[in-house]
């Protein structure tokens, strides 16, 4: 597949803009038969019409599919509920008209719509995929055009006259594929993502636990029972120290400070939730692990640089000899919201953390735990930024096909089945 730079030339003036010649303008109920969803019994919560096995969608399940084809679904009617409600097929462009406008999504099976939903129906030989990418980048637009009450909406005199701009059949196809391939990537890419995370908390937990041996391997407890010991935490590594965590790290609640206090300079002012400006001081802590303690509790920070960490933290004031990088992943293992102390703000008290009891490594292993830790993240922000740039590249590659700036060739390879749901 080969995409092309069109020339200045070959474009024409119409409605959206410049196009390329050898495409048109359409509104889009001449691409796609557009009708409203629709549940006309009141109120619509009546418990009567629901819970059996028809599939009813909601905003929220289109919203969430982000443009993708939705076979999943989080309420159902039933057949009594069937009779006020209407059924859309396979195929049909699901788009939401009320608060969330113009979320799109590609139905996998055939499903109600309440009449917060619109359904188009695409006409043969038109490109479904093509037609939603349309509707989607037309998303703002719809938008403007919502009233600026409580809850916004559009209606079917908003889409049906919503202008399309339209290629050859073989060429929407051929754009819907480009697009769809990068989708894929990304999804697989996003799966991988979502696959390290989960193996990395398995691991964390394995490593914290169980630990490395000489050889850098997860102690095995049960092919050499003679590593371990008992402790009151049940069997913990030979060499492992119980203790309280207060005993090995010492924290300490941040410092007040106010906007009117706060004056330029090279500090970094942290708070919970993350960096929230700069402040010339000579308070500023030396590099060092900072927590949440209002609000993002337990999320923990290794600070590179000297820095000010406001009230709304916990920072390690004492490391009493530890591996500051371990301590900060320890911390993070904890799961130190549990601990939320139940005021209207949830807040972490250092007193309540002080005495948990603990299994701690020797300083070289946790060197090593962390060593190994660090091999994950690493890959997870590796598959992550390679997500967020092909994300970035979709972005722009949609409006370059979606405008004919690039055009996609082979189109003698056109098939139709490509398209299908």
């Amino acid at each position: 597949m080969r995409e092309t730079l069109v020339k200045a030339e070959e474009f024409k003036d119409s409605p959206l803009g410049r196009i390329p010649k050898d495409w048109d303008v359409k509104p889009l109920s001449e691409l796609a038969d557009v009708d409203r969803g629709k549940f006309t019994h009141r109120p619509r919560n009546d418990p009567r019409f629901y819970g059996g096995s028809y599939p009813f969608i909601q905003t929220g399940d289109i919203a969430n599919s982000s443009g993708g084809i939705l076979s999943t679904y989080s309420q159902t009617l039933n057949e009594r509920g069937i009779t006020v409600s209407r059924e859309f097929p396979v195929g049909t462009i699901a788009i939401t008209i009320a608060a969330n406008i113009a979320d799109t999504a590609i139905l996998g099976i055939p499903m109600f719509f309440p009449d917060s939903v619109v359904g188009a129906v695409v006409k043969k030989p038109n490109s479904i995929r093509y037609v939603e990418l349309c509707i989607r980048r037309a998303k703002q637009r719809l938008d403007a055009r919502a009233p600026q009450s409580a809850q916004k909406n559009i209606n079917l005199e908003d889409l049906r006259p919503l202008l399309i701009p339209v290629p050859s059949p073989e060429e929407q196809h051929r754009i819907a594929e480009v697009i769809d391939t990068i989708d894929s990537t990304i999804a697989h890419t996003s799966s991988l993502i979502a696959k390290l995370k989960q193996m990395k908390a398995g691991l964390l937990h394995d490593l914290l636990t169980r630990g490395l041996d000489e050889n850098g391997e997860l102690r095995d407890a049960i092919g050499h029972p003679e590593q371990f010991k008992d402790s009151p935490l049940g069997r913990i590594p030979q060499e492992w120290k119980f203790c309280k965590f207060g005993d090995q790290v010492t924290l300490q609640r941040g410092f007040d400070i106010t906007s009117k206090e706060m004056k330029p300079g090279n500090v970094p002012v942290i708070a919970s939730s993350g960096l929230v400006g700069y402040h010339d001081t000579p308070m500023a802590n030396p590099p060092g692990v900072i927590t949440g303690r209002k609000g993002s509790l337990g999320e923990a920070f290794y600070v590179e640089e000297p820095y000010y960490p406001t009230d709304t933290t916990l920072w390690v004031k004492d490391f009493h000899g530890n591996y500051p990088k371990f301590i900060r992943r320890f911390i993070q293992w904890m799961r130190l919201e549990r601990l939320d102390s139940a005021t209207a703000c949830p807040t972490l008290n250092r007193n309540f953390v002080h005495p948990i009891p603990v299994a701690f490594p020797p300083i070289d292993e946790q060197i090593q735990i962390e060593k190994v830790c660090d091999t994950y993240d690493n890959r997870i922000c590796t598959e992550e930024a390679y997500r967020d740039k092909l994300k970035l590249q979709k972005q722009g590659l949609m409006h370059d096909l979606l405008t004919g700036k690039v055009r996609v060739k082979d189109a003698d390879k056109f098939t139709p089945a490509s398209d299908t749901v």
